[in-house]
């Protein structure tokens, strides 16, 4: 049955081709007038009819994504990002402000929510470089304090319309606070071995908090917080400093962004059914990972979700207790890998499970209330 509703939606889906387009690049500077004619200098990678510097933009139109450096870092260590994500049809522009030892995060969340305003004007102005090619589906990224900025701008900007993080930072005003008036689609990724950024206290507060009735939340195991870049040496300093160090390898880290963003933002912004299916598929089978999401891509192949639900579980991976943060009464239902029922539990609010007699592997969960469930995925070390 879900094999012929996938076919059904793939003819009524209309997929992004599957042409690698060329990347071509462009320096420029943007002025925004409300604000004391701030001037902001921007890095903007697009699908190109050849690559290279201000090449004639490929013939078609493309989503557009703002994309916000770390703290201390700029825009050229994001290569693994656009060189990614441009051949597949989108288009990347950087901010290049707030580079600084004392940043603003909310003006660099209004810089990356203009750079968005200032192409989709670009898509009607006739004399603009980007004249008829950009899209209306658009998305605000980040990593770090761009993750954290890019949670300000899309619960600034609510036209925006998709958000996606790498390892985002709690910011001030605070990110975690801002994403109780996000509603659109969010992808949170984080890593396990995180120091900088641990996700208890920056990525789940967010994910918990957003108000979206399909977000996901990707835990990328043994992961740090500076591999979700290209080597950075102010980051790479600020990271030797604490612990736990990586566990996988920098292209490792990438390989496995790569294998969920550029199918997310295809389902999300496309509604690529096709391209969501492959992101289902991927996110049950993945030993790279563990996840939370309320939702599925093609949520018409029959998965429901906790609307706006701020339901988390962790720590994930879990040594031997697990925490539930639970608004509603729920059923805790715990299968392992091969799909046996090892545990049934009515829970709510803030409760622990003791987890150390579970031998090590990976488990999948259930969290129900009436009518509806999330589901996940769990590492037991």
């Amino acid at each position: 049955m879900k094999t012929i509703l996938l076919s059904l939606l793939i003819l009524v889906c209309v997929p992004m081709s599957a042409q690698n387009f060329a990347i071509g690049h462009l320096s420029t500077t943007y002025t925004d007038v409300s604000r004391n004619n701030r001037t902001i200098d921007v890095e903007i990678y697009y699908p190109a009819v050849t690559s290279g510097e201000n090449a004639a933009p490929a013939d078609a139109t493309f989503p557009p994504i703002a994309f916000g450096h770390g703290f201390v870092m700029t825009w050229s260590a994001y290569s693994n990002i656009w060189e990614s994500l441009v051949p597949q049809g989108f288009l990347l522009i950087f901010p290049k402000t707030e580079t600084g030892l004392a940043p603003s995060h909310d003006a660099f969340a209004k810089d990356l929510a203009f750079c968005l305003t200032q192409l989709h004007a670009q898509h009607l102005d006739g004399n603009a470089f980007f004249f008829g090619k950009i899209a209306q589906a658009d998305c605000v990224m980040g990593h770090s304090m761009g993750g954290g900025a890019a949670v300000l701008a899309a619960s600034q900007h609510p036209e925006i319309a998709a958000l996606a993080v790498l390892a985002a930072a709690e910011t001030s005003p605070s990110a975690v606070a801002a994403a109780s008036s996000i509603s659109v689609p969010a992808l949170i990724f984080a890593g396990s071995n995180d120091c900088i950024t641990p996700a208890s206290t920056n990525q789940l507060p967010v994910y918990q908090n957003l108000q979206s009735d399909c977000k996901t939340f990707v835990s990328i195991t043994g992961a740090s917080h500076c591999q979700m870049s290209d080597f950075n040496a102010l980051c790479q300093f600020g990271e030797i400093t604490c612990s736990p160090s990586p566990d996988i390898t920098r292209a490792e880290q990438h390989a496995v962004i790569e294998t969920y963003l550029g199918k997310w933002l295809k389902a999300s912004l496309l509604q690529d059914c096709e391209s969501g299916e492959a992101f289902n598929i991927s996110i049950e089978a993945d030993a790279a990972i563990t996840f939370m999401r309320n939702c599925e891509q093609c949520q018409s192949l029959g998965f429901t979700g906790i609307a706006k639900s701020n339901t988390v579980v962790f720590p994930n991976p879990a040594d031997t207790q697990l925490t539930f943060s639970i608004e509603n009464p729920s059923e805790f239902r715990l299968h392992d890998a091969s799909g046996r029922l090892l545990l049934t539990k009515n829970v709510q609010d803030k409760q622990i499970l003791d987890v150390s007699g579970f031998p090590s592997g990976i488990y999948f969960y259930s969290i129900s209330d009436p009518g509806q469930i999330l589901k996940g995925k769990l590492v037991k070390k």
